[in-house]
């Protein structure tokens, strides 16, 4: 099987190529700039997912594509560029798909374009939120990506979309969700009171696998292992590191100041360490409820760590 991976030097992209190193997959990896450190078996090519004709021009003679590449930021000054990659990257490569007759498109969403009634928080496959709901500008670039992924599948794609949760990797760079280990490293020394969904990146991986061995297209998966605080978390990151954990939660006048810092950065148009979005989101105590990955996958759940 022929497969191209598009955002391949990204956290999932990296987990799911070093998960396969033994299969007999003929892997074509695209990312903006080659990676420092590639695996032998992938070939990598530059792409910039933005540029509808270039997508269209590399992205032809695959079986599947895995579509991974996307922006994660909760700056306000980031919404521009990460609505172009996430929405504008997102249709190209759907469209790429349709006209160079790739049957298969694999795309890694996010929890972040689903919702509940509930309250607290409960949140399963089957609901997208409502444009007239309040969300960050990251959920909006989301869900308007799986509306283009489900719209390629109404013009004949075999889609499959899997929204994990907080993707939790080895710690070893400052990427994404890896950011939680600099906040042990750094000895911060605060924690959010919220919790929220979380995968280790190499669960993520596995679930991508089970998905294109067990053929289960045309369903949304729902990728989360454990439901736990961030202050939990944190507790597992610092003893894993054999560091003190933080010692003070993100509330009350702590929050206030921060979050107060957090608007008037956005007003002067500057990036805070902790955006006003972000500071809200981790306030939340959200739950998920998968089923697709055990029904249809008869996924068992691993290590988050």
């Amino acid at each position: 099987m022929k497969i191209a991976v598009t955002g391949g030097s990204g956290l999932v992209a990296r987990a799911w190529l070093s998960s396969v190193k033994d299969r007999e997959f003929e892997i074509q990896s695209f990312q903006r700039s080659l990676p420092a450190h590639p695996f032998h078996f992938a070939h990598y090519e530059s792409l910039d997912i933005t540029d509808a004709h270039e997508v269209f021009e590399k992205l032809q003679g695959f079986d599947l594509v895995i579509h991974a590449a996307a922006m994660v930021s909760y700056h306000k000054t980031d919404a521009p560029v990460m609505y172009k990659t996430n929405v504008t990257g997102t249709t190209n490569v759907v469209n790429a798909c349709i006209q160079n007759k790739i049957p298969k498109l694999v795309f890694i969403s996010s929890t972040a374009a689903l919702d509940s009634d509930k309250k607290p928080l409960e949140i399963e496959e089957d609901r997208l939120w409502g444009l007239s709901e309040k969300k960050t500008d990251y959920a909006k670039t989301k869900y308007y990506a799986e509306l283009e992924v489900w719209r390629g599948k109404e013009e004949g794609l075999e889609v499959a979309s899997i929204c994990p949760g907080v993707v939790v990797g080895d710690g070893k760079d400052a990427k994404s969700s890896n950011q939680m280990f600099e906040v042990v490293r750094k000895k911060w020394n605060l924690y959010p009171i919220g919790s929220n969904g979380f995968i280790n990146a190499l669960e993520l991986a596995k679930i991508i696998t089970l998905i294109i061995d067990k053929k289960a297209y045309g369903h949304r998966f729902l990728a989360v292992t454990h439901n736990i605080s961030f202050r939990e978390l944190l507790f597992k990151i610092a003893k894993k590191l054999n560091m003190n954990p933080p010692k003070y939660s993100i509330k009350g006048i702590r929050f206030a100041v921060l979050f107060g810092f957090a608007i008037l950065a956005e007003r002067l148009l500057l990036k805070s360490p902790f955006p006003s979005d972000g500071l809200i989101n981790t306030k939340q105590n959200i739950k998920y409820k998968p089923k697709n990955i055990y029904e249809k996958l008869n996924y068992t759940n691993g290590p988050l760590l």
